[in-house]
């Protein structure tokens, strides 16, 4: 308490100082020396060592040095033993941060109070921000990059996002904004990295790529090359598009000066019982426009060219347009020098011939008979047949049909022999579904104006249908490419 002498007070020159006041003074002296730091203002120097401890605004009852009272101040405690070098204390998990921050904005300025200036915070709850003043992750770093880390069985998880991060359940750091998140789990089931995205409405939340030990996935680019998840496609590239715009697949191009070049392969092998298929090629379109499976060409140079080389057998479950056509083998003759060519006979009805010879016995008759589904086959009753007698002597032969379509009887001479040749038009479930008139306007499936064969007809290649194709493809290329 502050020291006053008794009166008369202040002393004049020539006043009786007593016992009491010198006393008094010496008492004063005694204890501002031994509590100085109760002075407000004073300044100590040198070394101050406190046995016990510190409170500054609030009693230090379980911490070394205590600033502010219970959990609403900070608290420093030294360490408890090896590795351990100390705590700050501060909050009860119950929503307290711990900021730290600049003193001022610029030199010079106000001093900052409150939050202003505040470059990193820690919560109670361990998350910790840098330039954040409530993260919300593990590690929030500025607004929205977030890091965080979850225990599994074995190990851990850890997932780095732009306003996304995971934490036993996804979260959106700012949740009017879209999201984007790698998870890493080393015990991912063959998916150890996956990428997240979230809509910006937070809907959508899906898993748009992963990378793992079971293969690569990126299901709304394009790639999948996978193992036992997420399905067994090797290499699996869906695409779509809305209202003008092309979709597009996958493009293989490879370019070669002196050695080969191969665009793709694909190879097939099965060593049970089951299917093989080296390719499957499926196209189709719900208007007008052409569906093309399979789209083959090829040109340039002067050595042989083929659109298509099948090395086995060709089925085609439909029809077969070609502009011309025949077999080609070896020569019969001379097999390592030379090769021979016949062509297929065409005619505008899809014939069914079928020949043979005919031995007239005595009464000069024999019957011809025809296999049992001719009938059903063909148009029976408009069948033709054709007799030419065999031998030197000429004669006349004819012949007559059963009630049934299915045998005929041929006449002429006894003992004679006749050839044969029956041509009858199908006339099958088959053969209606797939029939084509034999004259056709262009102007549908064949643009009109465009030609099949226009060099044949004089005019260049970029006349023909081919070439029109050509052009199909790039303008799709183009519009995806736009897109």
């Amino acid at each position: 308490m502050p020291f006053t002498l008794d009166p008369p007070f202040p002393k004049s020159r020539n006043d009786t100082v007593r016992s009491k006041d010198t006393n008094d003074i010496v008492g004063e002296v005694i204890r501002l020396d031994g509590a100085k730091v109760d002075r407000a203002g004073d300044t100590l120097s040198g070394p101050l060592t406190i046995s016990g401890t510190l409170g500054v605004g609030g009693p230090a009852e379980q911490r070394r040095v205590q600033v502010g009272g219970d959990v609403a101040g900070i608290g420093l405690d030294e360490s408890n033993g090896s590795p351990d070098a100390g705590y700050i204390r501060f909050g009860d998990n119950s929503g307290w941060k711990l900021h730290l921050g600049r003193s001022r904005e610029v030199s010079g300025a106000e001093l900052n109070v409150d939050t202003t200036g505040v470059l990193a915070t820690l919560q109670d709850n361990g998350n910790l921000g840098l330039g954040a003043l409530a993260p919300r992750s593990r590690l929030q770093v500025k607004s929205l990059t977030a890091l965080d880390e979850g225990a599994t069985a074995a190990g851990a998880w850890a997932n780095i996002g732009s306003n996304a991060f995971y934490d036993g359940d996804w979260h959106r750091v700012d949740e009017t904004k879209a999201a984007v998140n790698l998870h890493m789990n080393g015990e991912g089931a063959g998916a150890e990295f996956r990428f997240l995205r979230i809509e910006a409405d937070g809907s959508n939340l899906r898993n748009v790529a992963q990378i793992g030990s079971n293969g690569l996935a990126l299901f709304e680019g394009g790639l999948d090359i996978s193992g036992p998840t997420p399905n067994r496609w090797k290499l699996n590239a869906p695409t779509n598009s809305t209202g003008g715009d092309s979709a597009l697949g996958v493009l293989c191009e490879v370019n070669s000066q002196e050695g080969g070049a191969i665009g793709a392969e694909f190879t097939a092998n099965v060593s049970g019982n089951a299917n093989a298929f080296g390719s499957i090629s499926i196209a189709s379109a719900s208007g007008s426009g052409q569906k093309i499976g399979v789209y083959g060409g090829a040109g340039g140079g002067s050595g042989p060219t083929w659109a298509g080389y099948f090395n086995g057998n060709v089925n085609v479950a439909g029809t077969l347009s070609k502009g011309g056509g025949g077999f080609l083998i070896d020569h019969v003759l001379d097999p390592e020098n030379k090769v021979l060519r016949h062509n297929f006979v065409e005619s505008p009805e899809h014939l069914c011939a079928y020949r043979g010879k005919a031995w007239l016995g005595d009464h000069g008759r024999a019957t011809v008979e025809l296999p049992d589904y001719f009938p059903a086959l063909t148009d029976e009753q408009n069948a033709t047949v054709h007799l030419t007698p065999v031998g030197e002597e000429p004669s006349a032969v004819s012949y007559r049909w059963n009630d049934e379509y299915s045998a005929l009887t041929v006449f002429g001479a006894p003992h004679a022999e006749v050839a044969y040749l029956v041509l009858a038009a199908r006339d099958d479930p088959v053969i209606h579904q797939l029939d084509r008139p034999v004259e056709e306007e262009k102007g549908g499936e064949f643009e009109r104006g465009r030609l099949l064969y226009p060099e044949a007809f004089g005019h260049p290649a970029e006349r023909g249908a081919a070439f029109a194709m050509a052009e199909s493809f790039a303008a799709a290329r183009a519009s995806s490419a736009e897109s």
